[in-house]
């Protein structure tokens, strides 16, 4: 009997058969963010010098947003749903040596945290 990874294939089809791919954006924020709808899933997001308030948009259920704090000093990103209410902080440390990343998944109609771990630098 043959094994069928149902998991595996319907990661792939959502990911690359629905027309989204997992592109990454970088960028040094000076202020407070709001990320549009079509917003690449991967965020690399430096903080530029301050804590920063990053507004996740109203999406479809099931979008998974990955944040990566990229700070080189203790600067963290404050990540607020569209109605403006705290859904988790992204940390940075003083040197950038432990950062963290957060996975934010739209389940239900609301955002969710689904998981925030500290990443080491190299």
């Amino acid at each position: 009997m043959a094994v069928t990874n149902i998991e595996h294939a319907l990661i792939h089809s959502a990911i690359f058969m629905e027309g989204h791919r997992l592109h990454a954006e970088v960028r040094t924020l000076t202020g407070a963010t709001d990320l549009a709808a079509d917003c690449a899933p991967v965020q690399y997001l430096d903080p530029g010098g301050a804590t920063r308030t990053v507004d996740l948009p109203a999406m479809e259920n099931g979008t998974v947003l990955i944040i990566i704090n990229t700070a080189d000093a203790a600067e963290d990103l404050t990540v607020r749903n569209e109605s403006d209410a705290t859904v988790g902080t992204v940390s940075g440390s003083a040197g950038g040596t432990t950062n963290e990343v957060g996975y934010f998944h739209r389940v239900a109609g609301a955002w969710r945290v689904m998981h925030t771990f500290a990443r080491v630098a190299n």
